[in-house]
């Protein structure tokens, strides 16, 4: 009887650790389809998350404007594909690399310039180019984080060469034209004294001429003049 008794417990103890047992795989097996599922969807995610910012990239880059991302000291963080094309360099190269070793002169927005955490500045800059130099209205906004203070300054600049020229030209225009004005003025003042002095002489002898002895017609000739 305590034969039977041990063998019965010991029968129980195996029942109680084989059900535990497969509730244990059967919970791993759950774990493991959630976890197999988090894994999926978060791939998922990543995935369109990365298309989305190659379409945006995409987007960027179409519009033809510039894009630069740089750290607190100016240092490139991320610069679009335009830029690397214009300054002729490859665009996985150019992250910690300053904007001054292409010739471009953009400055870094002094703390004391910052209201409310950002900065907005706006200027034309002069890029050199193998084509020769372009000119670009860069827009640039700085931002500083609130609780961590790092400052980062991301821009965007639109080609506006030919407005430039455009302008240039017309200042052209309107010095050639200021100058003929002048000229002009000029001409007619010299003019003006060079016919008033000899007429002032004739005036004045036609005069001295009337108050002689004229005949008729003679008087008439002197009013003429």
């Amino acid at each position: 009887v305590g034969l039977l008794a041990t063998g019965i417990a010991g029968l129980a103890v195996h029942l109680r650790a084989r059900r535990t047992q497969r509730r244990t795989v059967a919970l791993l097996g759950e774990t493991a389809a959630r976890s197999r599922a988090e894994v999926e969807s978060l791939a998922d995610r990543v995935w369109e998350m990365q298309e989305s910012e190659e379409r945006f990239r995409g987007l960027i880059d179409a519009l033809g404007d510039l894009v630069v991302h740089r750290d607190r000291d100016g240092h490139i963080v991320y610069a679009n594909k335009v830029f690397a094309e214009l300054v002729g360099a490859d665009q996985r190269d150019l992250a910690g690399r300053a904007l001054a070793e292409f010739g471009i002169d953009v400055g870094i927005v002094p703390d004391a310039a910052f209201s409310d955490h950002e900065c907005l500045s706006s200027t034309d800059v002069a890029i050199s180019t193998r084509s020769g130099p372009r000119w670009f209205s860069w827009i640039e906004l700085s931002v500083r984080d609130k609780e961590s203070g790092a400052v980062s300054h991301r821009a965007i600049a639109r080609d506006i060469t030919a407005r430039k020229h455009a302008e240039t030209s017309l200042i052209t225009a309107r010095e050639r034209a200021e100058y003929a004005s002048q000229a002009k003025s000029r001409f007619l003042a010299t003019v003006s004294h060079e016919i008033r002095t000899p007429m002032n002489g004739i005036m004045g002898m036609a005069k001295l001429l009337a108050d002689t002895g004229l005949s008729p017609q003679q008087r008439t000739y002197v009013g003429a003049i």
